[in-house]
């Protein structure tokens, strides 16, 4: 099953990218943790833990954090947040997350899920992220040159060239999953203005609800009132298509009121 793990500003504003700029922290010395908890054997407490390592040290070494208090998750599973405190500032991190059960819960001897990281770090060698402060970047003046380059002829792009490039699927969520209430919020991160559709299905392939607009390049936040549903697992598919660029994501959404 998806645990979808993601990291976040210490601010919970936004989540932190993979590079540049937006893979710095709004804290100096900590970042959030956010994994979606389910099991298989049905509705237990859980807590995350969490491993956060330097670059220049093995992952396995690193500092272990524990949640101080389980969470039952439900037969649907929720989103579990966890704030790591105390890193070193101006540093390069790479972390991974598990689940631990409630010991006095489980049926069999598993304990903990398997370890869950960010695809662009942890598991590539790569930092995840920095911590703060950030440090404006200063520019050295360069004399004009006295020569004017020859222009070269630019390449024609492939669709391949631009798989991604509209929105991320780690950037295109629902929250919280599942919801409990009436209004479902779809929240999704756009690198350039594009046509976006969201439609709903039931499990049996069934419509229930869509949406469909031109939006902006940043975030946007779609809403779908639920009233009249009933409770259980849906499935919505987000498309964006700028041009010859498309990207498809398909997830499930569980609803409880």
């Amino acid at each position: 099953m998806s645990r979808i793990p993601r990291q976040i500003r210490a601010d919970e504003l936004s989540l932190i990218g993979p590079a540049g700029q937006a893979s710095i922290s709004s804290g100096n010395q900590d970042f959030l943790v956010r994994l979606f908890a389910q099991s298989s054997q049905g509705s237990v407490r859980t807590k995350l833990q969490v491993q956060v390592a330097r670059m220049g040290q093995p992952l396995s070494s690193g500092t272990l954090f524990n949640q101080s208090m389980y969470t039952d998750v439900g037969v649907l599973g929720t989103d579990l947040n966890f704030t790591i405190t105390g890193l070193d500032t101006s540093q390069a991190y790479r972390w991974r997350a598990r689940l631990m059960y409630d010991p006095s819960q489980t049926s069999t001897d598993q304990l903990y899920s398997p370890w869950y990281s960010m695809s662009w770090g942890s598991l590539s060698g790569n930092a995840d992220f920095r911590t703060g402060p950030v440090t404006p970047a200063t520019a050295t003046p360069t004399s004009i040159p006295t020569t004017t380059p020859i222009p070269t002829a630019t390449p024609v792009p492939r669709i391949a060239d631009f798989k991604g490039q509209i929105i991320d699927k780690k950037y295109f969520f629902v929250y919280p999953n599942p919801t409990r209430g009436v209004n479902v919020k779809f929240k999704f991160f756009l690198d350039q203005a594009a046509r976006v559709s969201i439609k709903v299905y039931t499990p049996g392939n069934r419509f229930v609800w869509s949406r469909e607009g031109h939006y902006p390049q940043g975030w946007t936040e779609v809403i779908w009132n639920t009233s009249g549903m009933a409770n259980g697992v849906y499935l919505y598919i987000g498309e964006a298509e700028s041009g010859h660029i498309k990207e498809r994501i398909i997830k499930k959404i569980g609803l409880v009121k």
